[in-house]
């Protein structure tokens, strides 16, 4: 049940999704994070970037916020099991179900923005749009 459930979810944030070419530069995130609703300017970021570590390094710096007491969102890729592992809040894996509504929503920001999400920008956007939402 568990691996359909984040089959569904990887079809619906990814489906056929795909670079053909890459082309560098930031436009196409912007028109995307700006259909969001510019989840990246609500909330404190810390980006982690580099050759190695950077899972490891990320991990770490959750778990020492949550023991803060703070509200901490996750995002890494690739993921290693399941596609959920790169969405976490507080330790937590965002669920399949929730999971192929963000993307819906991504895919549907991509195509308001004039510019296809790809792997990307659909993971990055989703991830941030999930971290900004009000716990509940």
């Amino acid at each position: 049940m568990e691996k359909r459930g984040n089959e569904i979810a990887q079809n619906s944030m990814f489906g056929s999704l795909k670079e053909s070419r890459i082309r560098l530069g930031l436009g196409r995130v912007r028109r995307v994070l700006r259909a969001l609703g510019d989840p990246h300017e609500s909330v404190p970021v810390i980006h982690v970037a580099g050759t190695n570590a950077k899972g490891s390094v990320c991990m770490f710096l959750a778990r020492l916020l949550e023991q803060r007491a703070l509200r901490v969102g996750l995002y890494t890729s690739p993921h290693i099991r399941s596609i959920t592992e790169r969405i976490q809040i507080n330790g937590r894996m965002i669920s399949p179900r929730a999971l192929a509504a963000l993307g819906k929503r991504v895919r549907r920001a991509g195509g308001e923005a004039k510019s296809r999400a790809y792997v990307f920008r659909a993971d990055h956007g989703g991830g941030l749009s999930v971290f900004c939402r009000p716990t509940g």
